[in-house]
């Protein structure tokens, strides 16, 4: 996988995230939260996922995104 091959150029690696299980698109960030260990309870979820990602050097990818456009 590209993401593999590229998350040495990260300071802190690269990150996979399957969405293919979800069918509602309001889960999308309670999911990436989910994988990348972010406690979801230190407030709203967007703005505590922005907070803990804001300060790292991170490949994220998103898979399966496609379905869930309105995210």
């Amino acid at each position: 996988m590209a993401a593999r091959q590229a998350a040495s150029s990260f300071a802190n690696g690269a990150a996979f995230v399957s969405l293919a299980p979800l069918r509602d698109h309001e889960l999308v960030v309670a999911e990436i939260a989910r994988a990348l260990g972010i406690d979801e309870a230190a407030g709203p979820p967007h703005e505590t996922l922005v907070s803990a990602l804001r300060p790292r050097e991170l490949l994220l990818v998103l898979d399966n995104a496609e379905h869930l456009r309105a995210a």
